[in-house]
């Protein structure tokens, strides 16, 4: 195929101009299906980010999403506990211990084997939105199935109101499919 570049100048040729837009195509198609910088969780209306810490990833296995919050370390343990499919007798969580003005936030999401995933919080006066954002798909899972277990994060009260109903949501953002969906919702009573 070099012959039906001899006689134009060089980068101007049949192939040239194909090795050009097959370039081009591949990387309309990475764009596509790859996650592009900026790309993450989106700040629901009228919210702010808030700041957070996560205690342990290692909590009790369960089969549906879901979110979970309290003040009280002893009772979201009981709840998790009540939610999850499993057997286990042992204490969720057993290396972390009470801590006053905090909020206890447990929440459980499916794993995405070929997807990446971040999550967030943010809030806007009685409303704490967990924001779990799903990437595009891009590349084989060669991983076995994961069972999703529950994670235990810590929310400061001081970022929320004072007293009153907190609603927790799970929101959901999938990059793919361009939703944002409320999947479980939780409420909780600040004294």
């Amino acid at each position: 195929m070099g012959n039906l570049d001899r006689h134009y100048p060089p980068g101007t040729g049949i192939v040239s101009a194909l090795m050009r837009g097959g370039a081009l195509a591949l990387a309309v198609l990475i764009a596509i299906a790859c996650d592009g910088p900026g790309s993450g969780p989106s700040l629901p209306s009228g919210t702010h980010w808030i700041h957070y810490a996560l205690v342990s990833f290692a909590g009790p296995v369960s089969r549906n999403q879901g979110v979970l919050a309290t003040t009280s370390l002893s009772t979201i343990r009981a709840d998790v506990l009540g939610t999850a499919n499993t057997t286990s007798t042992g204490t969720p969580w057993a290396d972390a211990s009470q801590k006053s003005g905090v909020l206890y936030v447990a929440v459980l999401t499916y794993y995405e084997c070929t997807r990446h995933t971040e999550d967030n919080m943010a809030a806007n006066g009685p409303a704490l939105f967990y924001v779990h954002w799903i990437g595009h798909p891009s590349g084989v899972c060669n991983a076995a199935i994961a069972l999703p277990s529950y994670r235990l994060y810590e929310v400061p009260v001081d970022q929320l109101p004072r007293s009153g109903t907190v609603d927790v949501k799970l929101l959901v953002e999938d990059a793919a499919d361009n939703t944002n969906l409320v999947i479980a919702e939780a409420t909780v009573q600040l004294a």
